[in-house]
């Protein structure tokens, strides 16, 4: 009689088989050499300290090589991470986090660093070596000073502000370093801060490197220069009363004509002049009731209205550089009905 199969004890094998087989993975470790680890200084906490690498005074640098290492399986899964931009291996040094709280030298052990970073820690991988195995940093004391705020556009170029609430500012700096603090402002915020103020956060250059500051100032420029142009081809728009409409034609001799739509020379930033010359009316001739009943015959004079847009004359950024021309004109009764309250000639 054949034997019961037992189950139990197949199960109990493949089990055992199993684990021998996950345990000799995990026991077959695999390295991974990295290059060019960028190594970063971290703003401490305490804005009296300006710590910077020892070399060269800035706050970042780059480790020529990390070898890591971990178990084979997992090794692959992160060396295919890394190989396709899916791993972040940047190193920060944190200043307090290495007992660095006053001026002074201080040399640091580079596997412990990047042994801190995130996703080797994620990965649960370990930092066999790095070079260079240490590092210097130095850290300087601050001291607290009133700086001037200065502009610039994106181009670094210096700006005359009209106005700059406040004008001075306090941030701990390097006791040589210059008493201005910038705001850069792009050509947008420029031609806002015409109009309104401009809120900004001043700055100051450490070696290269933007130090904020911790306060804000509203920056104000002065309105652009008014040039000298002509308007050319100038339009006309007639606009009549209620009672007026559809019962009057405007006559403008041939001569009159060419004098109310000839070149308009104004006086105006470039952004309102533009901004003329797209309106739909240059020069309005306004028919109001009191020439209800005028003679066809009767010449009528009226002032033009120049139809600058009111937001740039309201800021000052466009105005008239003639004389205002003299509309002359007939006005002829007609039985039409009327088709519109403004007309072009």
């Amino acid at each position: 009689m054949a034997g019961k199969i037992k189950y139990g004890k197949i199960f109990v094998v493949v089990f055992i088989t199993i684990l021998i087989w996950i345990y000799a993975d995990l026991a077959l470790e695999e390295t991974f050499d990295i290059s060019d680890v960028p190594l970063i200084i971290s703003r401490p906490a305490d804005t009296r300290l300006w710590v910077t690498f020892q070399d060269d005074n800035s706050s970042t640098g780059i480790i020529d090589e990390v070898t890591i290492s971990g178990p084979a399986a997992m090794m692959a899964d992160f060396r295919q991470a890394y190989s396709k931009g899916n791993v972040a291996l940047e190193v920060y040094i944190v200043p307090s986090n290495q007992g660095i709280t006053e001026a002074g030298i201080y040399p640091l052990e580079v596997v412990p660093l990047v042994q801190e970073n995130e996703e080797i820690r994620t990965w649960g991988l370990r930092v066999e070596s790095a070079e260079p195995k240490t590092i210097t940093v130095t850290a300087e004391e601050l001291v607290r000073k009133a700086l001037n705020v200065r502009c610039l556009d994106e181009n670094d170029n210096m700006l005359t502000s009209q106005s700059v609430e406040p004008d001075q500012i306090q941030m701990w700096v390097p006791e040589d370093q210059a008493p201005v603090a910038l705001v850069r402002l792009t050509e947008e915020e420029i031609r806002q801060a015409r109009n309104f103020p401009v809120e900004k956060t001043p700055f100051i250059r450490l070696n290269g490197e933007q130090w904020n500051a911790r306060e804000t100032v509203d920056v104000l420029m002065p309105p652009d220069t008014l040039n000298v142009a002509l308007i050319r081809n100038a339009k006309l728009g007639i606009t009549y009363s209620l009672n007026m409409q559809g019962a009057y034609e405007v006559v403008i001799e041939e001569q009159d004509l060419r004098n109310i739509i000839g070149p308009i020379s104004v006086s105006a930033t470039p952004e309102a002049k533009q901004k003329y010359e797209n309106q739909r009316y240059h020069v309005i001739l306004e028919l109001d009731d009191s020439l209800i009943g005028q003679d066809p015959e009767t010449i009528i004079q009226r002032e033009l209205i120049y139809n600058f847009p009111k937001e740039h004359v309201r800021r000052g950024e466009i105005e008239l550089a003639q004389a205002p021309v003299i509309a002359k004109f007939r006005l002829v009764p007609v039985a039409s009905e009327p088709e519109t309250s403004t007309v072009e000639q």
